[in-house]
Parts: structure tokens; sequence; C-alpha cells
């Protein structure tokens, strides 16, 4: 996802472009639908994500502990202030660097490729944390070939 992001800053935007962009009327040439794959792949990747998360919650934890699943999917959820408070450190650290800042108030005139690069990195990095956990992580088992099936005589009894 934020290789896209980066990939939409370096290379759709040539430096000639920008400038003259700056000094005729403040807008970028580049237009805002560069995001929508972006953005439409995220959400679908975030909806896929909240399923499979639930159901690892209740196929894996204990039984006494299914109700605690949800909270850390609601916990999940409150994570995305991190990205906020990503977004202020970058946006103090950078204020007075001699490159200018990285996400000033006008972007056009400040380094948002910068930010994904840092986003990238971080986000490779909870990849190779996550590749950890999952070699460490030994599966619960389960009971699938104790399978019974409902008779049809019982079905008749409950139908409308």
């Amino acid at each position: 996802m934020d290789k896209a992001a980066i990939i939409c800053e370096d290379d759709k935007i040539n430096p000639e472009d920008k400038s003259a962009a700056l000094h005729i009327g403040g807008a970028s040439p580049m237009s805002a639908m560069w995001l929508v794959p972006q953005l439409a792949l995220g959400g679908l990747a975030e909806v896929l994500n909240a399923i499979g998360q639930l159901e690892f919650y209740y196929k894996q934890f204990p039984e006494n502990m299914r109700v605690v699943g949800p909270f850390f999917f609601l916990g999940s959820a409150a994570l995305n202030y991190a990205y906020s408070f990503l977004i202020s450190t970058v946006h103090r650290m950078t204020a007075g660097d001699s490159g200018g800042n990285w996400l000033p108030e006008d972007l056009n005139q400040g380094r948002l490729d910068y930010f994904y690069y840092l986003v990238a990195i971080l986000c490779s990095i909870n990849f190779c944390y996550f590749l950890v956990c999952a070699n460490w992580y030994r599966y619960k088992t389960t009971d699938d070939h104790d399978v019974t099936l409902v008779s049809p005589n019982k079905l008749d009894h409950h139908s409308a």
C-alpha cells in the first residue's frame, strides 16, 4: 500500500512541474485520483483482516477467554492514534531540518516521499516481527473430524 504512495510521489511529479505549479496557482499538477487505488486496496485489506482476526480469536483463544478477543480487535482500531502520533512526531522532528519540513501545511513544499519511505520501513520491520511471531506460534488443535450431522427428521420439527 505504501509503495504505491512512494511511486506516486517520486515518479509522477517531476521537479519542474512542481515548481511551476507553485508559482502559477499553488496547486499540484498531480490528480488526487492516484490515491484512490491505494486507499481502496487499504480498505479492502482492513476488512479482510478484521474477519480473519476475529475468526482467529474465536478459534485459538481458550474457551473462557473468547470474550477478550473482540476487545483486542477494538484495541487494534485504537492504534490509529499511533499513526497520528507518528505524523505529529515527524512534523516536529523535521520542522527545523535543513532539507525542509516533511509535512508542512502546504504539501507541495514538503517531502511527503520521505514520510512514505519511513512508513514503508516501519511496515517492513512490522512484517519481520510478524514472521518471527508466526514461526514461534503453535496452533491450538481442533477436533474437526468429530463433526456430527443432524438427521433430516430433527429438522422437520423446527420448520415453520
